[in-house]
């Protein structure tokens, strides 16, 4: 069965009042998963997850707060161990010493949203009424002559002004979630839920977001 919000059950989750982390994995044909905490790409933890009567593995702990680097150690159906990030993480870092790309667990709550006046005003009109004109845009080739690597943050003012002076009312962004190869145009997505790690985290991406509805810029 289908989840229409995959990302709320799935993945890392990051509990304020406990300070705990918990942990969900759909991998029904595995023998056995085991969480990896890792610390600057190297294994510091290896927890046993507990799988229960939907094919879910699970764990809470307390070793897994904000920031805290991790992957999954599964042992598959055929007895071949794998390390795997994980599907439904928010935000991927790749280690500068092992290569290894990691997922990171992310405190949702964190981020401050600005944007409460373009909101609202989305929520009492009708766009069907509105005058369209969308900027499709790969960030991360934008101003990749200016900035490289390039981060979301980089650019949201010079793109807010861009789109202001050219009479752009939206911006359809393409390349921005997770993909294997930095010189992709970002189509061969890996993780549907986390930013691509070439141009930051999570909160990076809210931010250009966040600045783009300040300045009247709707985000597709």
């Amino acid at each position: 069965m289908s989840h229409p919000k995959l990302y709320e059950t799935r993945g890392a989750h990051y509990h304020d009042e406990s300070q705990t982390t918990s942990f969900c994995l759909y991998a029904p044909n595995a023998r056995n998963v085991w969480l990896i905490l890792t610390a600057y790409g190297i294994q510091q933890y290896r927890l046993q997850m507990i799988k229960n009567h939907e094919d879910l593995w699970e764990i809470v702990t307390d070793k897994a707060p904000p920031g805290r680097t991790y992957l999954y150690l599964i042992d598959g159906y055929h007895g071949r161990q794998m390390l795997r990030t994980d599907p439904v993480s928010f935000s991927v870092v790749s280690n500068l010493i092992t290569r290894r790309v990691q997922s990171v667990v992310h405190d949702e709550t964190v981020y401050s949203w600005n944007d409460q006046n373009w909101m609202r005003q989305r929520a009492r009109t009708n766009p069907l009424k509105l005058p369209l004109s969308i900027y499709e845009i790969q960030p991360k080739s934008w101003k990749s002559s200016v900035y490289w690597p390039l981060n979301f943050r980089q650019v949201a003012g010079e793109l807010a002004t861009y789109c202001n002076q050219m009479g752009f009312t939206h911006v359809e962004m393409y390349g921005i979630l997770e993909h294997t190869d930095r010189w992709e145009y970002g189509y061969q997505i890996a993780n549907y839920f986390a930013p691509s790690r070439f141009s930051g985290l999570c909160d990076d991406l809210k931010y250009l977001i966040d600045h783009l509805h300040q300045n009247g810029i709707g985000v597709i």
